[in-house]
Parts: C-alpha cells; sequence; structure tokens
C-alpha cells in the first residue's frame, strides 16, 4: 500500500464518496495537497482531507477507509504519512474531532490523540477535539 497525494484524476472518485457540501472545494483541495489518498495495487483503498485550525494548525477534516480495507492498517498509514508530512512542513502539532457517539474517536486516541475539548452544537452529539504532538 501506498500514501501519496490525491491529484486530479482521483477527483471523480472522491467526489462520488465525499460529503455533497465539500465536492465544490474538493478540486482547490488536491491542488493545495490537502487530500492524501492510499492506494493498493493502483486502487484507492482510502482517503483523507484536511483543513487549518484557526488558520495555522493542520486539522484531519476527513479519514475514511473503504469497507473491505478496514482494519488492515489502511487508517494508521495515512494518518502517520499525514503527520510526517505536517512536521516536516514544521508544525508542532495536529487536530481532529469525532463525534462522541462515533466509533471514529477510538481511533484517533489510537494513533495517539488526546482529548482537548469539545463542542456542543443544539440537538447533536457533542464534538470531542483531539491534539497530538509530533
Amino acid at each position: 500500500m501506498k500514501v501519496d497525494c490525491a491529484d486530479r484524476g482521483d477527483l471523480t472518485w472522491l467526489s462520488g464518496r465525499e460529503d455533497p457540501a465539500v465536492v465544490g472545494s474538493l478540486g482547490r483541495m488536491v491542488d493545495d495537497g490537502q487530500v492524501l489518498v492510499a492506494r493498493s495495487q493502483g486502487e484507492v483503498v482510502g482517503w483523507l482531507r484536511f483543513g487549518f485550525f484557526w488558520g495555522h494548525v493542520p486539522f484531519m477534516d476527513m479519514i475514511v477507509v473503504e469497507k473491505d480495507w478496514r482494519r488492515k492498517g489502511v487508517g494508521a498509514a495515512l494518518v502517520g504519512d499525514w503527520c510526517a508530512r505536517m512536521k516536516v512542513a514544521g508544525h508542532g502539532r495536529v487536530m481532529t474531532s469525532s463525534q462522541a457517539d462515533e466509533q471514529g474517536q477510538h481511533f484517533h486516541r489510537k494513533m495517539g490523540f488526546v482529548d482537548c475539548g469539545a463542542l456542543f452544537l443544539p440537538s447533536e452529539p457533542a464534538e470531542v477535539l483531539f491534539l497530538k504532538t509530533l
């Protein structure tokens, strides 16, 4: 498996799996190197999308692994690669979040993220914020 930045050739595949609210900005994010893809034998099996919290702290917005590839190290490879890239770029920490009722929070902790706060929106589960020092 190989992790690399997504390219314009990945846009159709990604657009079919992304939140419709994000699809319009996906091309810019790909061009800016803010989408990573994991490939196995040329097939995309997972992706990670990030932006910047407060305009300067790398923030993992989304990580998705295709169903047949879950629990096979794809997510760990994506997060590990992203963290390494962020460290090389001079960032000392990264952030992410997960709803309190999602299993993803356990994955983030396993990857070395620690709880650092929560966001409470009306009629929604709490959004747990996570921080990882690089």
